[in-house]
């Protein structure tokens, strides 16, 4: 038997919002509790070009979570940086078209 467990980030909304040049954030929401978290980017700089972090990374400077988003989704805070490092990847391309 098969057991189908959907997506948790399907019910999760992500929008990533320019803040300036060298930052930006990204919001968190869900339908059913509104704004769940906001995460905030900030580029790589020129010095940590000797670092395993290049200067067109985002690095993830501050994050506010509100209320108990791991748990009413069963997700960890791996899953939420990789997801909002997805949506800033979409977010680059999107502006090259």
């Amino acid at each position: 038997m098969i057991l189908y467990i959907p997506n948790i980030m399907d019910r999760l909304a992500f929008r990533v919002i320019k803040m300036e040049e060298s930052r930006i954030r990204v919001e968190i929401m869900s339908e059913e509790m509104g704004e769940m978290a906001t995460l905030y980017y900030e580029r790589g700089k020129n010095t940590y070009n000797h670092k395993p972090i290049g200067m067109d990374e985002w690095l993830c400077v501050d994050a506010k979570v509100w209320g108990n988003l791991y748990e009413i989704f069963n997700v960890t805070p791996r899953q939420i940086l990789d997801e909002c490092q997805k949506h800033i990847r979409e977010y680059r391309l999107s502006l090259l078209k």
